[in-house]
């Protein structure tokens, strides 16, 4: 058995850094590492979206929420993914169900 010191020794013996880069294509890049920081030109997906199924409503409206003082909401609609957003009208408490996926409805933030 060799001490902790030693093993790394022979690891960092057999390290040797890339000195330089090499293009290939999307197919010939799996398991490889970039030689620089990408960046997407835009946001995918390009809106705020649910990330699981459940419902979309405004915080505000169940701010007040208790066991003791429940809050009901009217469920407006269905969102499901690849729709248009819904919107929540700024009167009465609504919320709308969501699918996984799907665009935040317009006004919901919770």
């Amino acid at each position: 058995m060799i001490s902790l010191e030693e093993a790394q020794r022979k690891v960092i013996s057999q390290i040797h850094p890339l000195q330089s880069f090499e293009r290939v294509s999307l197919k010939e890049a799996v398991g490889r590492v970039l030689s620089e920081t990408i960046y997407a030109a835009l946001d995918q997906p390009p809106f705020t979206n649910s990330a699981m199924d459940g419902f979309a409503m405004r915080a505000e409206d169940v701010r007040d929420a208790s066991p003791e003082c429940p809050v009901t909401l009217r469920v407006k609609a269905f969102q499901p993914a690849g729709a248009l957003p819904e919107a929540l009208p700024e009167a009465s408490p609504e919320a709308v169900e969501i699918a996984t996926g799907a665009p935040l409805p317009l006004g919901a933030d919770a």
